[in-house]
């Protein structure tokens, strides 16, 4: 039986054309902090972040004001208040971010995107034996505004905007100051146990779709970038790597990363495995054609074996 895994990340829901983006949000009427706040506070800090900040990450700020908030050597007794009250605008942040999402979640999709063609692909093709998704947006209701009515099971890594249950935060690699422990994803009361780590290296192929593989969500990923590179491994062991990224400026930037992360090895991951970079901003080309068509193959395969009966 194949065994793959389908990971997605915001580039997906980009290239559906929807505005997911933590600048988006912040250039809505949706984002919260539009008064005016204390310059040291929470609210204050993002809403000048988000007006001089071209790429506006939110999580990284929050990572960083909680790592080195102006005025944190005050009196403790001062201290703590400010943090009970940045705690309160979280809270109000994650509510506006549901709405805003929700509402752009009803947007009509690109059914010609690179995202619609290859969801289609994997849905249909029935290979897939794991599908994790670290956008709150609603993958069944995606799959239906494209057409399909065929029964998948996904996963939300970070929740889902059905449940109101998204977590926004960071991730707990790193030291925050005392009050600010909420902002650990992990500390999140909605934060579920997942397999993704054990689909990932028992996998034959894995299959990224718009995510930066940036630091923040790194550590799901880190074990099984460094098993696919490690010296001396088996021919066995290598596993088919297809990552679809927006162009040649994102396909650096995650390259960097891989490189960064596992002991500059990118090369071993090219030679030990069946790794492909796929662009979306050009529509994927033949390289998404052959990947299509490779799927399709393999799903046809697969059934006339099961109707041989020899399974």
């Amino acid at each position: 039986m194949s065994n793959k895994v389908f990971i997605i990340g915001n580039g997906f829901d980009l290239d559906l054309g929807l505005n997911t983006r933590y600048s988006d949000f912040a250039k809505s009427d949706k984002w919260p902090f539009t008064t005016t706040h204390l310059p040291n506070s929470l609210a204050g800090y993002l809403k000048k972040k988000a007006n001089v900040e071209k790429w506006f990450d939110l999580e990284k700020e929050l990572l960083l004001y909680s790592q080195n908030r102006i005025g944190a050597e005050r009196a403790l007794a001062r201290y703590k208040t400010q943090a009970e009250n940045d705690k309160r605008m979280f809270d109000d942040l994650n509510q506006s971010l549901t709405a805003y999402l929700k509402r752009e979640e009803r947007t009509e999709l690109k059914k010609d995107s690179v995202a619609a063609k290859v969801l289609l692909s994997i849905i249909e093709s029935d290979l897939f034996s794991s599908i994790y998704s670290f956008n709150y947006t609603d993958l069944h209701n995606i799959a239906a505004q494209l057409g399909s009515n065929k029964k998948f099971e996904y996963e939300h890594v970070h929740g889902c905007l059905k449940e109101n249950s998204i977590i926004l935060g960071v991730e707990e690699g790193t030291d925050l100051l005392p009050g600010y422990q909420y902002l650990y994803k992990t500390f999140n009361p909605h934060y579920e146990s997942h397999y993704i780590q054990y689909d990932m290296l028992e996998a034959d192929e894995v299959v990224f779709f718009g995510h930066s593989l940036g630091h923040n969500d790194y550590h799901y990923f880190q074990m099984f970038f460094q098993e696919q590179c490690r010296d001396g491994m088996k021919r066995k062991d290598g596993k088919r790597i297809t990552i679809f990224t927006y162009n040649d400026s994102s396909r650096i930037e995650i390259l960097e990363q891989l490189r960064q992360m596992n002991n500059k090895k990118t090369d071993l991951l090219f030679n030990l495995n069946q790794m492909e970079v796929i662009y979306t901003k050009d529509g994927g080309g033949y390289r998404l054609e052959r990947f299509i068509n490779r799927l399709k193959e393999e799903a046809n395969s697969l059934d006339n074996f099961m109707q041989n009966g020899i399974y």
